[in-house]
């Protein structure tokens, strides 16, 4: 039996990578969090440093040991894991280190979407710019949130001069983007790639959200959605398994951001009849993937609900 290694097993994109592997492999979960929920689904679990710290390489490679692939599932290690995968003597499932700096930099990955002819939200760095000058460009409501970062944190919708004044006593503007606010849908697509190329993307419709994480939401069938989310991904050369953000404007949707690593919804995908976690294992292994592995079921929705989990701690 193959053995897998998977980062950030407390969040929902590590949870999810588990419970779609869990029966058919022996899974490792590493997380900062020693109380990290997800380490219930796995086999063996290992608390490793933040990426920011300089000893998180040493310790995912010591954990790597003896395993077949790793998935990365935390942005911040992503970058980490992207420059250095010589160091891990298993299969490591993450994109090209320049295609994952390129997607994290949300504006720079505006920018490079942009140039290859994909629609997105007019997309500005806060930088200095006065209220006067971005709401001019972008209109009103305008939506600011950061440069580097993940989920919905400190994402705000800027309505107001007074809404703007607010925001800026308590953040840093440079390290910031504003983007035009679009009201309609929003999606999550999972894509799947082989050699930088789609093999299939899956859109997800987000019909409520907490925390920048999809608690309902339903499959899709949209071409407009899918094709434009695959050659995002495409655009950006990433690989494996990744998650782009469409949102539905008033001319039509554009690509919100491109996120180089599973979705905390990835779940709705595999119960809908695409397994990317297992299948990217099998890109990675070489092995052939059927059109039929690709088909999904539209119309199929999820939603969440916390539950408790226990385990025995030995010893108290």
């Amino acid at each position: 039996m193959e053995k897998v290694l998977i980062t950030g097993i407390g969040g929902a994109a590590g949870i999810c990578v588990a419970k779609a592997l869990r029966d058919r492999y022996r899974l490792v979960g590493v997380d900062a969090n020693p109380y990290a929920t997800g380490q219930v689904l796995v086999d063996e679990f290992q608390v490793v440093p933040l990426a920011s710290s300089p000893d998180f390489l040493h310790k995912l490679v010591e954990v790597s040991e003896g395993c077949d692939a790793l998935f990365c599932t935390v942005d911040e290690e992503l970058r980490v894991v992207s420059k250095n995968r010589g160091s891990f003597a298993c299969r490591v499932l993450v994109s090209d280190h320049a295609a994952v700096e390129n997607s994290l930099d949300k504006l720079r990955c505006s920018e490079l979407l942009g140039r290859a002819g994909v629609a997105v939200p007019k997309t500005v760095e806060v930088g200095e710019k006065p209220f006067s000058e971005l709401s001019g460009e972008l209109g009103l409501p305008l939506f600011i949130k950061p440069r580097r970062g993940r989920g919905a944190r400190d994402v705000v919708v800027i309505k107001s001069l007074e809404d703007f004044e607010r925001w800026c006593a308590v953040f840093r503007q440079e390290d910031y983007i504003a983007q035009e606010y679009l009201g309609g849908d929003e999606y999550t697509v999972d894509v799947l790639l082989r050699d930088k190329r789609a093999l299939v993307a899956v859109p997800r419709k987000r019909l409520l959200v907490d925390s920048g994480v999809s608690i309902a939401g339903m499959t899709v069938r949209d071409e407009r959605i899918s094709d434009m989310a695959a050659r995002a991904a495409e655009a950006l050369g990433l690989n494996y398994i990744v998650n782009v953000q469409v949102k539905v404007g008033r001319d039509g949707p554009k690509v919100t951001e491109v996120n180089p690593r599973p979705s905390g919804g990835l779940v709705l995908t595999v119960r809908a009849g695409v397994n990317m976690p297992e299948l990217a294992l099998r890109i990675a292994r070489g092995d052939p993937i059927s059109e039929d592995e690709l088909r999904y079921e539209s119309g199929l929705l999820m939603l969440r609900y916390h539950e408790e989990v226990f385990k025995k701690i030995c010893g108290v």
